[in-house]
């Protein structure tokens, strides 16, 4: 009798793990699909916070051009 919760509890943990995984799958801009394990706004607060902190020792060293109008020349180029 034992044996059987045992056995039905790793039946459920399996149906939820892979019930879990088909819900986690999205289709990237590119038409491919992929696994999702955070959100798309979380991924990119997280990249913005990683670029923060990486930029941050060359702003201290005065190696990071903030001219406005090389950033204007440079988002007319690489923009949409």
């Amino acid at each position: 009798m034992e044996s059987r919760v045992v056995d039905m509890r790793k039946l459920n943990l399996t149906v939820m793990l892979c019930a879990a995984l088909i819900l986690a799958c999205a289709t990237s801009p590119t038409g491919r699909r992929q696994l999702m394990i955070v959100s798309e706004d979380r991924a990119i607060a997280a990249s913005k916070q990683a670029y923060v902190e990486m930029i941050k020792p060359y702003e201290q060293e005065g190696k990071v051009d903030n001219d406005p109008a090389l950033k204007d020349r440079v988002y007319r180029i690489t923009g949409p």
